[in-house]
């Protein structure tokens, strides 16, 4: 999902497997994303990572919105490495400024680039 910082709402979405509540998991995540970087007063650190019972949700956080992937099974060091590189080079090369307001743009690039991902 990729979620628009400080509102929770969401711009974009795509699932490889069975829908989830979109709308509440986006509200979770912003609200504990917004907590725990209030609580811990580090400056300018962001959440990147919940872990909930056989679910690890990987926050990847971009100047005015985040990507949150939820993944069932293993999660590791090189895995999660290979992920944020796919999410930064679809943020950086196939996103624009345009397509934050386009939801069904935006939506449809998300799934052309993950559609056949092994992520």
């Amino acid at each position: 999902m990729v979620i628009e910082k400080g509102s929770g709402l969401i711009i974009s979405e795509y699932s490889k497997t069975e829908a989830i509540e979109e709308d509440m998991v986006a509200g979770m995540l912003t609200a504990i994303k917004s907590f725990a970087e209030d609580a811990f007063i580090k400056g300018d650190q962001e959440l990147q990572y919940i872990e909930y019972e056989a679910y690890h949700i990987h926050l990847q956080n971009f100047s005015s919105y985040y990507i949150a992937v939820m993944i069932s099974g293993p999660f590791n060091v090189i895995y999660k490495g290979e992920l944020e590189d796919k999410l930064l080079d679809f943020a950086k090369n196939y996103i624009n400024k345009d397509d934050l307001d386009d939801k069904a743009s935006f939506s449809k690039k998300l799934k052309a680039y993950f559609d056949n991902e092994d992520l």
